[in-house]
């Protein structure tokens, strides 16, 4: 490994390149990410996004990641104006589902999830465990990992604002002082104003649950909106796909983010 490569699989130019290419090319449907982890950020300079957003134009396309892909999703979604997709990746569950045909309980959730929405055959109702606030709210589906969206606050590729849009936030490894510190720079920085409600995911190894539902409460309760927490997506066992961009429903009554129409 390359010392100026920093543990990825290529410099950030040639990782670009690879990216586009792969996009640009009219025989491709599909660009599924083998993993998260860094990096991302790091591609978004060295891209063509005239290019992309022609390649965009013609056959529809999926781009599908999670983690450190949020990068990518946020960027994609604002400057080419397509839905993007969260959810496993062939270096994470997907490879443990791989050759199998005994799959059972979360691994055939997290398979089923990914199929459905990468082949656009519509999906189940994601339930969450419980709710932090009450209501119903519909809209755009937004967010992805939370650290990657505070990173990217004040860039050329920053998220827009989510007002009138349903965000989904999930992270893996972060305390919960840490997760409280990201979400006050969101709200100061005025990202949540006029959003319609938060799906939050899972947190992987971030901690006690009762301290980050009390981190929960505390900074995103004052937005008056519906809050949902648990939602079986991000990372952990179960890892089902969203897709962003796309409507959504959320209702804290039935615990449930779907899209509109669906299952309930």
């Amino acid at each position: 490994m390359r010392g100026d490569w920093q543990r990825l699989a290529g410099a950030d130019a040639d990782r670009a390149a690879d990216l586009q290419a792969a996009w640009c090319d009219p025989r491709v449907r599909a660009v599924v990410c083998a993993r998260g982890g860094y990096g991302a950020t790091r591609v978004l300079d060295h891209l063509d996004w005239e290019a992309l957003r022609a390649a965009a134009g013609g056959e529809p396309k999926a781009l599908h990641g999670s983690s450190d892909i949020t990068a990518l999703h946020v960027a994609f979604g604002t400057r080419l104006g397509v839905t993007t997709s969260f959810g496993p990746m062939p270096a994470g569950l997907l490879a443990d589902a791989a050759g199998r045909d005994d799959l059972g309980g979360d691994l055939a959730e997290t398979v089923d999830g990914f199929r459905s929405v990468l082949f656009r055959e519509g999906g189940d109702a994601l339930t969450g465990t419980h709710a932090l606030a009450s209501g119903r709210a519909e809209g755009l589906l937004a967010g992805g990992t939370l650290s990657l969206l505070v990173a990217m606050l004040g860039t050329p590729y920053a998220p827009p604002p989510a007002a009138g849009r349903i965000v989904f936030l999930e992270d893996v490894t972060e305390a919960p002082y840490r997760i409280d510190r990201m979400l006050v720079q969101l709200v100061q920085a005025g990202w949540f104003d006029g959003a319609a409600g938060v799906a939050l995911g899972t947190w992987d190894r971030c901690g006690d649950p009762a301290e980050l539902d009390a981190v929960f409460a505390a900074r995103l309760g004052p937005l008056g909106i519906p809050i949902v927490a648990g939602v079986p997506a991000g990372h952990g066992p179960r890892q089902r796909t969203l897709e962003l961009g796309a409507p959504a429903v959320l209702d804290a009554g039935t615990l449930t983010l779907r899209a509109p129409g669906g299952a309930r």
